[in-house]
């Protein structure tokens, strides 16, 4: 059960992409273990989403995109106030 900010915030994305449940803390976590092991679309998204994220390298691709940042304009506009 996620209890921090960010854990909530991974919680319910999941929930979005069908993946997972996001159960509020103190509620029915019984109910929610039930559906996680009887409901095979949230298994088959879950799987279908490992797949698609154990091909990714997620270190190159963030250090792509803060190198791209970096380059980018937006470093080297004037702030305005």
């Amino acid at each position: 059960m996620p209890s921090v900010s960010d854990q909530v915030w991974h919680a319910r994305r999941q929930e979005q992409l069908g993946t997972g449940i996001h159960v509020p803390k103190g509620r029915r976590l019984g109910g929610a273990i039930k559906r996680l092991v009887s409901e095979t679309s949230l298994t088959n998204r879950a799987n279908n989403l490992a797949e698609q994220l154990a091909t990714e390298n997620g270190v190159t691709m963030t250090a792509q995109r803060i190198e791209d940042f970096l380059h980018s304009d937006l470093l080297h506009r004037p702030v305005t106030l």
